[in-house]
């Protein structure tokens, strides 16, 4: 199965840009709103940042979901087609890959009834200069996917 993400370069921009967000050289985080279309298709049409996490630096950062779990019952409100994809932090300074730590908290949280009933969740991982790797995590592991940057989507 060839899985695959989409979103909108100017919503990636917004929040990823060089320029913007890479002054400071702290972790960022957040989560990932839009759509599952297929099995093989996903539309990320809102990224959510976490503006006060728990603690955070330049190699490491750590969330509550209490401090994001009302912006995505908002966010679901207003667009009852959205729902949660997933997770994305930065690497501003760490490796161009997930971290064993990143791939541990992504399948506990598949894994684990006390995070609901997820089956699935992506893992968007920006890395400096507007690179970025993104991930698929399902309860039979995890590979790697394509995220593809749209001028528009249909």
């Amino acid at each position: 199965m060839k899985i695959r993400a989409e979103i909108q370069k100017s919503l990636y921009n917004q929040y990823f840009n060089r320029d913007k967000h890479w002054s400071y050289q702290l972790e960022r985080c957040g989560i990932l709103v839009g759509k599952k279309i297929s099995d093989e298709y996903f539309l990320i049409t809102e990224i959510i940042e976490d503006v006060n996490p728990i603690s955070q630096s330049p190699f490491g950062v750590f969330r509550s979901t209490e401090h994001i779990y009302p912006k995505l019952i908002e966010s679901i409100e207003q667009n009852p087609d959205s729902d949660y994809l997933g997770e994305w932090h930065t690497h501003p300074n760490g490796p161009n890959s997930a971290s064993f730590i990143d791939i541990l908290s992504m399948r506990s949280m598949i894994n684990n009834p006390i995070y609901g009933d997820i089956e699935w969740a992506i893992l968007l991982i920006i890395i400096k200069y507007q690179r970025e790797i993104l991930y698929y995590f399902d309860k039979k592991g995890f590979e790697i996917i394509k995220l593809e940057k749209k001028t528009t989507i249909i």
